[in-house]
This record gives C-alpha cells, structure tokens and sequence, in this order.
C-alpha cells in the first residue's frame, strides 16, 4: 500500500484551527475590553472624586473668608448675604491666580444641567462693583461660573446664629437681612448612585472692619489657607 503524500493541512483541519483561533481571539479581546473599562471607571471614579475635593475645598474656604459688606440695594437692610435652603449669595476675597483678584460676590445654586436634565451645583463669581455702582450682576460680561457638582438630587444649606430679634444662636433656613454673617453655614450635598460630599461645615469671619483685615489681623486663621486650583471659565452671554 503506497503512503499518501504529505500535502498540508485538510479542510476540516483548517476549519478547526479557524473555530479555535476565533475562539481565543474573542476571549483575549473581551478580557483587554474588560480591562479597558475597569481602568476607564477607575479613572472616572478618580477624577470625580478629585473635582469634588477641589469643588469643596474652595467653597469651604470662600466661605469661611466672606466678608460682611453692605447691602448692595440701599432699600434692603443689613449685610450682603442672602441664604435660603437651597442658594447662597455672600461675599468673599479671592486669590490672584483666579484671574482676578480681590473681594467677589458669589452665589451658589441649583441649575439644571444642558443635556442630561440632571441639576448641577453652580458657583458664579463676579467682581464686587464700586460703591454706588448698579450694574446688574447677570448681564455683567466679567460673570465667571464653576460647576462644582454634576447629578445633584438634593441640596440643603442651613445657617447657625443670632438672627435679629433673637436672643439664642440657633439653625436657621434662611438668613437674610442680618446685621452680621452666620456663625456657621452648613451646605449638604447629594447625588446620583448614592453619592454624597462630605459635610461641609464653614466659619465665616465674624464682621471684621476692613482696616483689621488689611491690617492682618486674620492671618493667623487656618481657613485662609489651602484654596485649591478652581478651574472657572467666562459665563456664555
């Protein structure tokens, strides 16, 4: 009996190396796919976990360094600070490197986000105008604006003091056409997937006259220290 020559690999043995190529290949690409996606959430997960310390670092900061300047409306009494549940308006010094340097009016609030229809916490900054000037805030071109949060479900701002009237600190929801800044001012915030902030727990100066500030006599305050880099861009007219 003559012995078949050898000439290659049959069909069916082509077709079996093809299934079992095909097969590895698959598993290779889902487990690097996997890989891929474990890394990417990771990353999300980091960067998210990052803006949030820099989101909230600045505001308990710009907080703790408001200042108790006059009411902008000469028909509303006391101070420039208007707290409700859910916004605050006060105003604070900032550091050069934000562009612009020097006392602000910022305002924290809810408003919702362009494509998903999710909230969003949103800071605004605005220089704070000479005295005696009108301008209105929202149409100025020098707004700037943060988000500090994306997927917020629930915001809740309370303010611990002496409110007019009253003889015994307590919390309030609102503080507005005081005298004097809050004691404290306590900001929870909430989000998608069981996300939160940390408590943020902030000691706003105590009505310090400008001369003293000037003068230093805050320079030993812990909390005006460590501001963190705010990426802020131009609000779109």
């Amino acid at each position: 009996m003559t012995a078949r020559p050898d000439s290659g690999f049959t069909l069916l043995e082509m077709l079996v190396s093809l299934i079992v190529f095909a097969a590895v290949a698959a598993l290779v690409y889902g487990t690097v796919r996997m890989g891929s996606r474990s890394w990417e959430a990771g990353t999300a997960r980091i960067d998210d976990t990052e803006a949030m310390r820099i989101g909230w670092s600045f505001l308990q900061t710009s907080l703790s360094n408001s200042r108790s300047e006059p009411s902008p409306n000469p028909d509303v009494p006391g101070i420039h600070f208007a707290g409700s549940p859910s916004a605050v308006e006060y105003v604070a010094d900032l550091p050069a490197y934000l562009g612009t340097g020097g006392p602000h009016v910022l305002s924290l609030q809810l408003e919702p986000e362009p494509e998903s229809g999710q909230w969003q916490l949103t800071l605004r900054l605005l220089p704070l105008p000479p005295a005696g000037d009108s301008a209105e805030p929202e149409r100025s071109p020098r707004v700037q604006e943060a988000v500090l949060a994306e997927g917020v479900t629930a915001l809740r701002i309370r303010y611990y003091g002496v409110a007019a009237e009253e003889e015994q600190p307590r919390w309030h929801g609102e503080w507005r056409q005081q005298e004097s800044l809050p004691t404290l001012v306590s900001i929870e915030v909430a989000r998608d997937a069981g996300r939160h902030w940390p408590l943020l727990v902030a000691h706003p100066r105590l009505g310090a006259p400008p001369a003293a500030r000037e003068a230093g006599a805050d320079a030993d305050d812990p909390t005006a220290e460590g501001i963190q880099r705010l990426e802020v861009r131009p609000r779109a007219q």
